[in-house]
Order: C-alpha cells, then sequence, then structure tokens
C-alpha cells in the first residue's frame, strides 16, 4: 500500500481501526524509511507494537531480528533499535534503527467534572477542577486560569496542558447572589403612662445589622395591638396618645431588599412594649 514511500512520516487512524482485513502486510510499509508514529504516539496511550520491514530478500526468504526501543514514558523520542545476526544463510544483514516519538496528550477532548453554582463571596472564587478518567496532579500536568470569577455572572475557566499534555478546555460554572447576612435583634421597651396621657411616645425596639440593600419595616396586622404602629423606614415603634397601663405587641416584618451580590431577605418579629 505504501511500498518505497520514504517520506511517509506518520499515519493516524481512527477509533476501532484493526487489521482485520488485511491478507498480507509484508510489503505494505516496505522503504517507508521515516514512518516512526502513528497509532499509540501520545503520552497516557499504549505503545504501539514494534514492526519493520524487510527488503532485498528473495522468493519466500525470511531473516530474523528483534525490535526493542529506548526505556522512557514521558514526552519526547526514543529510539527503536533492530538486532540480530549479521550473517544469516546467503544474506549479509544490515539493521536500521528507527525513532518513536511520543507526544503531548491533548487535553482538549478531556471530561470536567460539572462545577456547581457558586454565592457571592465578595472573593475571588476558584472550585477545584477535576478531570474525569485522569489522575493529573494540578502545576505538573496542567494549569489553571480563572476569569469573571468574582461577581455574579458566568465565570470561565480554562485548564491548559502542561508537561506531557497540550492543548487547552474551557468549562464555565455560575456565581448566583449570596444569602442577605442581615440580623435582626429585638428588645422590649417602656413607656411612661404619665407621658402618654399627654402624647405619643417613640421608642426603638428593632436593631437591623449586616443588612444588604434598603431596609423597610411593615406592620402586620394579625397579632399586633391597634395602640401601636411602625416607622416604615426606621423601624420605630410609637405607642398612641392615651394607650392604657399594660403590655403591647407588634408584629413586624423586616425587609431587606437585596442588591446585585445578595439576595432579598425577609423576617417577621414580634415586638413588646410596657406602659407603666
Amino acid at each position: 500500500m505504501f511500498n518505497g514511500c520514504s517520506s511517509l512520516t506518520m499515519i493516524d487512524v481512527g477509533k476501532g481501526w484493526t487489521t482485520s482485513s488485511v491478507n498480507t502486510g509484508n510489503d505494505m510499509f516496505s522503504g517507508c524509511t521515516s514512518l516512526v508514529g502513528g497509532a499509540g504516539t501520545a503520552y497516557d496511550a499504549k505503545d504501539p507494537a514494534l514492526a519493520a520491514t524487510v527488503t532485498g530478500t528473495l522468493g519466500s526468504d525470511t531473516v530474523s531480528y528483534q525490535l526493542s526501543r529506548a526505556a522512557g514514558e514521558g514526552v519526547g523520542s526514543y529510539a527503536i533499535t533492530a538486532s540480530g545476526k549479521a550473517t544469516q544463510g546467503n544474506y549479509s544483514v544490515t539493521f536500521r534503527g528507527a525513532t518513536l516519538t511520543i507526544k503531548a496528550a491533548s487535553l482538549s477532548g478531556a471530561s470536567v467534572s460539572a462545577i456547581g453554582e457558586k454565592p457571592y463571596t465578595g472573593k475571588a472564587i476558584k472550585p477545584k477542577v477535576t478531570l474525569g478518567g485522569r489522575k493529573l496532579e494540578l502545576g505538573t500536568d496542567y494549569t489553571i486560569k480563572y476569569a469573571s470569577n468574582k461577581k455574579v455572572g458566568t465565570a470561565t475557566v480554562t485548564i491548559t496542558g502542561k508537561g506531557n499534555y497540550c492543548g487547552s478546555k474551557v468549562v464555565k460554572f455560575k456565581i448566583v447572589k449570596a444569602k442577605n447576612p442581615m440580623t435582626v435583634k429585638v428588645v422590649t421597651k417602656t413607656a411612661k403612662l404619665s407621658t402618654l396621657k399627654g402624647k405619643a411616645v417613640s421608642v426603638v425596639p428593632i436593631t437591623v445589622s449586616k443588612a444588604k440593600g434598603d431596609v423597610t419595616y411593615t406592620k402586620v396586622s394579625k397579632g399586633s395591638s391597634k395602640y401601636l404602629k411602625v416607622n416604615a423606614k426606621t423601624g420605630r415603634v410609637t405607642v398612641a396618645k392615651g394607650t392604657k397601663r399594660g403590655t403591647y405587641k407588634i408584629r413586624v416584618k423586616v425587609t431587606a431588599a437585596g442588591n446585585g451580590s445578595y439576595k432579598k431577605a425577609t423576617k417577621t418579629v414580634t415586638c413588646k412594649v410596657t406602659v407603666r
């Protein structure tokens, strides 16, 4: 098939390629003195079977030889040596060596474990990346570069081969809004009965901290006294003028609107005001 093609250096074959239909391969690569590659010459692949062609014999005559290659499995070139007896029957045998080249394996087709959604932290997010089916070491076999991995949105991870690996693989993951860290603290407040005889009294029973986004306050009708109301912007609770002695409750829904990085948050609390 390729008899005498001295310029042939490599043959790439697809997955599932076999020689099951070949009747004889005695002269298929005869004279292909530059052919050194072929299936199995990528790092992490199995070595191809070493084979040689014999030229110059007559009829069905044969000569014996052994093939071996220099040790090593990393990317590089390895000498293939042919050896045997220099004189065999009526033939004086000359042995010619060749080279097996191991090329870097490409990461472009490697499978990467899915990266789930990551909540916003305010810092660059660098999730671990696993290449499916390959036990590779970061820094030795590949490098990782992240982009757009701080703000809410789509982040990119570029995996680039190194050493025995080449090519690159790009994967993406989502950075989503984080939970709003709002905290709400409630304390019981006291209003003087003597003061309420002449005017309404304002108290601050609710303290909000760490909220992200504007905070608003809404009175929840069910379970709340008609004598109490809440300021929608400040959260101050006002006790109506003329309120009698006793303990009064107001249920307030506190809402932090959130922003581009944090989700909206709500919390309903019950405040108590004692009139003495």
